[in-house]
């Protein structure tokens, strides 16, 4: 089953539903065209990011980031950027 933070929701015609992160995490596709360094594995964490990051963007609203060296910001939201 897990917890609520194992959910997102959208709405619909019929409401809202709940729908899993995972159901939305695309599959990890490699480049031998891309560097070791430009790969980007997207996980159900990065996806949660990017979702966020998107709809405080459309929303026009400021977001903050924070964490700790290397663990990936800046790829999440040059990846997010460029899928806008």
């Amino acid at each position: 089953m897990g917890i609520i933070y194992d959910f997102n929701f959208r709405f619909t015609k019929r409401g809202a539903e709940f729908y899993s992160w995972d159901s939305i995490t695309p599959e990890f596709e490699y480049s031998t065209d891309k560097s070791f360094f430009e790969l980007f594995v997207p996980t159900i964490e990065t996806v949660k990011y990017e979702t966020m990051i998107t709809n405080a963007i459309k929303a026009e609203n400021s977001i903050f980031i924070t964490g700790i060296t290397g663990t990936g910001k800046t790829m999440i939201i040059n990846n997010t950027l460029a899928k806008l």
